[in-house]
């Protein structure tokens, strides 16, 4: 009857150590899904916010075009006003040819041809600056294109990266290098070294977020650097104490050895 009842007890603890076990696994479980919830949450606004500057950038693109539209019908216009004022010109100076006798309306002429002379230059600065303000406005526009496509490339980059990630190992534990500020921001705007920097950037973070994951999840890690960084401790002492001990020998040679002025 004991054997029977002190088996049955050794049954409860069993079964009462593995329901604690089966409860951990739960908590630890539910962890894990609340951490993937957030960072999908996470991934989900920045791809929101992408999105929207995709739009803003079309928007952008859009009043741009009917600008340059507006621009190209200035242009054909102002081209039609100088072919008329160059025609007009060329009447005047016929007018004038034939008129040449008269002092008084070839002065009139003269007056006039100055004028439209003028004017005919006005339009043509008018031109060259309409389509100077096009070329700008165009390249403005080519570099904003090429910012977003770079930014949504980078965005993309990010979480094809999050999503092969183990899910263990939680990026939102570890400050990103870009949260340095304006100078993060100068150099991965760089158009010669700005990719280099945010890839190494992005990966320097992933390998931190890692080494953590790995420090937090394995014990073994953990005393393996305790290890090896109390071994490094001990050897640069063992080596200080060596050459101390070395110096105080050759010290201490040196004061026994005679001076010549001694002998």
């Amino acid at each position: 009857m004991q054997q029977s009842l002190d088996e049955r007890s050794e049954r409860v603890a069993y079964l009462e150590n593995m329901n604690a076990s089966l409860e951990q696994d739960y908590t630890n479980l539910t962890k894990e899904i609340a951490a993937n919830e957030r960072q999908q949450k996470s991934l989900a606004s920045s791809r929101a916010e992408t999105e929207m500057k995709v739009q803003s950038l079309q928007q952008t693109i859009q009043d741009m075009q009917v600008k340059i539209d507006g621009m190209t019908e200035e242009n054909k216009s102002s081209k039609a006003e100088i072919a008329t004022l160059e025609s007009e010109l060329g009447d005047i100076r016929n007018k004038d040819a034939k008129q040449s006798k008269e002092d008084d309306q070839s002065a009139s002429a003269q007056h006039k041809l100055n004028e439209m002379t003028d004017l005919l230059y006005l339009k043509q600065a008018q031109l060259e600056k309409l389509t100077s303000d096009k070329a700008a406005i165009q390249m403005s526009l080519e570099k904003e294109v090429n910012v977003l496509k770079q930014e949504l490339k980078q965005t993309k980059s990010i979480h094809s990266m999050t999503s092969k990630r183990p899910p263990a190992y939680d990026i939102e534990e570890v400050v990103p290098i870009e949260s340095i500020g304006p100078v993060y921001d100068r150099l991965a705007k760089n158009r010669r070294v700005g990719n280099y920097i945010r890839r190494g950037a992005q990966a320097l973070d992933f390998s931190t977020s890692t080494v953590v994951g790995l420090l937090k999840k394995q014990p073994v890690v953990r005393i393996g650097l305790f290890v090896y960084i109390i071994s490094i401790h001990f050897f640069l002492y063992f080596m200080m104490s060596r050459l101390q001990s070395k110096a105080i020998r050759m010290e201490e040679a040196i004061r026994s050895y005679p001076s010549p002025t001694q002998n």
